[in-house]
């Protein structure tokens, strides 16, 4: 017990035998109970042991009077300051996705309609800032973390100081552009808990700009993991400090990573001044962490008992110093803050804006000055603007001002002007590849944005896109598109190969309009001309007309309705996608390039629809997700070969006009129409291995021949068809950081012989 200790267990026992004596005199409206500081540590996932500290605590009838905490500890405290109960904190531990919480990725199905394509296809990214390149850091920009700490601390606006929380608060991080301890003592506490637990290489730091200052934050334990000094200076006269610290020695099996050593040096500072604050405790409970990682955020039962189990070692002089307190003043816990439904906002201030269009994120938040607005409609326009992809991370705090009024303050992280992806893959049909996607915002104007594709293989293609968007809610856009590319056709009959087409596919989208609604579905229509160039290889088909090659020039119409709520597009476990193209082409001929001259002929215009629809469904019980699937394709007279449906192939490496079926080779039957449905299992036979799945695929199809197609959309019988197939197929499934692997086996009733597929990455999705 410390010399301060002792005479504040006498004085205490003095003052609470004065009050038992002359409990009728006036000594009883002069004595003064002591405060009581609570100090939490730091220590990551570790700190959940405070919330078994503070069940008992409050147990035998202890309520601090102040609180101080730093990282972890700052989240717990703020969180109990401003009135969250026990059960409350244990479901926060308990129940918060920590997965998600702790990571970059948003969900797919926030994600806006146009930037989800080829989202999740391209492992590694470069962005350049200054004209030069930067590869991502890995750094967590705590996006995620930022919008949950929000809304649990949403019952806080209006109140600017921390000293007017139930229980006064305070908390610390570190400014490292100028070397010095920070405490947060007012404004946003959302901000104060994210930078106090800022830790570097892990989190990205917190940039605060003040009108006088500007600091860039990360976690307080660095130089101050244990601030007991300040809780005293609060007003604190009885210190309880948990500490769930630092391990003073490790072996050298756990230091096995670059961050792992550097985050443990540059905690040294603040385990240094943690032991020196140490002496100042009156009450110190030490929760037995050994074993627990600072990030093992999913082992909170077993942590929070740790915290019960330190505490239940002193419970006696805490129930004793809870007794005196109380004999002199019972005090109960204090009334939480109002948790509003909702708050009126004077003012919207977006900070950060400088590459991209202020004016259109103005517009995508849609939040007018002096408008009522509960949390969710806030969240709503973060994510609305975070899912444009052009931001590294959009974060908001509630600021009260001096008058009263309440702003709302947006600060984003634009990506680099300019962005660079690549992707590798390889396929049994295209061998390997590499794809690229060049990506320029602002381009030229900044309501304008460039996106160049590419694919490099024995096959390239090449797509770019210009689009301007001409409302302010980014909704509604003009676009052009070209793509020109190289690829084959195999000719079948049935089982048998008669030889392949290669050709030159020229398409230029002149003018454009695209109108998304919410994040999920848009509608695009535009003009277009289109080249088509075939290669004829005698020797290997000799059915084929005696020319060199045929070039079909075709101008038309093309409407396109998307529609995509998968939570994600490679991996789904739920919502849906749903394609609809219509192909329309009042204009259209053929040359015909003989040896000696040309001849053009006249071709009659064509009609071309196609549409699929796969929905997600995810039965947790069963580890399995099931995937039904739909398509129809269906095409008039005149419909050239290359412009067919082309059935055939796994999965998603898929080019345009290809539909995968399993059991055939990519391209084995070219028709103008077709129907199919299927679906498709995966399912993890390893409950701890997410990464690993099994798949089984059943699909039906029905289709008419090469020769078969209508004069008018009043001859459509496709549900009359010539021949069909069904089809069986199973396989394994592997994620890894370079995109998928896939090793699948299937047969159909039409070919009659069995397929093996494989395939690693992603082929160039956008081009289907």
């Amino acid at each position: 017990m410390t010399i301060k200790r002792l005479f504040v267990t006498i004085l205490t026992a003095f003052i609470f035998c004065g009050f038992t004596t002359f409990a009728q005199s006036d000594t009883l409206s002069t004595s003064k109970r002591p405060k009581v500081g609570l100090v939490l540590s730091g220590g990551g996932a570790k700190g959940m042991a405070h919330i078994g500290v503070l069940k008992k605590l409050e147990s035998v009838g202890l309520y601090p009077d102040y609180i101080t905490g730093t990282s972890m500890g700052s989240i717990i405290g703020a969180l109990y300051s401003i009135g969250y109960t026990i059960d409350e904190l244990e479901d926060f531990a308990k129940n918060s996705n920590w997965l998600a919480l702790m990571s970059n990725t948003l969900d797919t199905r926030y994600i806006s309609i146009n930037q989800k394509d080829d989202l999740g296809c391209y492992p590694l990214e470069f962005t350049f800032e200054g004209g030069k390149p930067v590869m991502s850091s890995g750094v967590i920009e705590g996006q995620n973390l930022s919008q949950f700490f929000s809304r649990l601390t949403w019952c806080t606006a209006g109140v600017n100081s921390f000293d007017d929380y139930p229980i006064p608060f305070r908390c610390y991080g570190v400014d490292i552009l100028k070397g010095r301890l920070i405490e947060f003592k007012e404004g946003s506490l959302a901000q104060a808990i994210r930078g106090s637990m800022a830790i570097p290489l892990v989190f990205s730091p917190v940039l605060i700009e003040n009108p006088s200052d500007t600091m860039l934050i990360v976690d307080g334990g660095v130089m101050h993991n244990f601030p007991v000094g300040d809780v005293i200076r609060m007003g604190a006269d009885i210190v309880i400090g948990s500490y769930t610290g630092f391990e003073d020695e490790v072996k050298a099996a756990d230091m096995s990573s670059t961050i792992k050593i550097t985050s443990r040096v540059l905690m040294f500072g603040g385990v240094n001044d943690s032991k020196t604050q140490v002496d100042s405790v009156d009450y110190l409970i030490s929760p037995d962490v050994k074993g627990v990682q600072p990030s093992d955020f999913l082992q909170a039962d077993n942590i929070i008992k740790r915290g019960e189990d330190a505490a239940d070692k002193i419970i006696s002089d805490l129930k004793k110093l809870a007794d005196s307190l109380n004999a002199i003043e019972p005090r109960k816990r204090p009334a939480p803050l109002v948790k509003h439904d909702s708050i009126t906002i004077s003012s919207v201030r977006i900070d950060g804006i400088d590459i991209t269009d202020g004016e259109n994120a103005y517009g995508i938040i849609d939040i007018a000055d002096n408008q009522k607005v509960t949390v969710d409609m806030i969240e709503e326009a973060i994510i609305r603007l975070y899912s444009t992809l052009l931001y590294k991370s959009v974060n908001y705090r509630i600021e009260t001002r001096p008058d009263g009024k309440i702003a709302l303050i947006v600060t984003v992280k634009e990506k680099g002007q300019s962005q660079l992806d690549f992707g590798l893959y390889y396929d049994e049909t295209y061998n390997i590849g590499f794809t690229v996607k060049y990506s320029r915002r602002s381009f030229w104007h900044k309501k304008y944005d460039a996106f160049v594709f590419a694919n490099i293989n024995q096959y390239p293609g090449i797509q770019a896109q210009i689009s301007r968007n001409i409302s302010r809610n980014n909704t509604l856009s003009l676009n052009s598109q070209a793509e020109y590319f190289l690829d084959f056709k195999n000719i079948y009959d049935k089982n048998k190969k008669l030889g392949d087409i290669k050709y030159r596919h020229f398409d230029w989208d002149v003018i454009g309009v695209s109108k998304a609604f919410g994040s999920h579905t848009k509608i695009c229509a535009s003009m277009f001309v289109e080249k088509f160039a075939e290669m004829v290889d005698h020797d290997s088909y000799s059915a084929l007309p005696d020319t060199n090659s045929n070039h079909y020039y075709q101008a038309g119409l093309r409407l396109k309705m998307k529609h995509n709520s998968l939570d994600n597009n490679i991996y789904p476990k739920e919502g849906a996608r749903w394609d609809i193209e219509v192909k329309g082409l009042p204009l259209s001929y053929k040359v015909v390039e003989l040896p000696e001259d040309d001849s053009v002929c006249d071709r009659a215009g064509y009609l071309k629809i196609g549409t699929s629809f796969q929905y997600a469904l995810t039965v947790p019980k069963l580890y399995t997700t099931f995937i039904p699937s739909a398509s129809i394709g269906i095409g008039t007279n005149n419909m050239h070969f290359a412009d067919q449906f082309f059935i055939g192939g796994f999965r998603d490496n898929m080019r345009y006009g290809q539909v995968s079926f399993a059991g055939m080779r990519l391209n084995q039957i070219g028709t103008h129409n077709f129907a199919m449905t299927g679906f498709t299992a995966r399912i993890e036979p390893f409950r701890n291995v997410k990464r690993f799945e099994l798949l089984k695929a059943v699909n039906f199809l029905v289709f008419s021949n090469a020769m078969t197609a209508y004069k008018s959309l009043s001859d459509i019988d496709i549900f009359n068809p010539t021949q069909f197939s069904l089809s069986s197929g199973a396989g394994v499934l592997v994620r890894t950081p370079i995109g998928p692997i896939s090793l699948c086996y299937a047969t159909d009733t039409y070919i009659d012989k069995e397929c093996i597929y494989f395939s690693l990455g992603f082929n160039l999705p956008y081009l289907k």
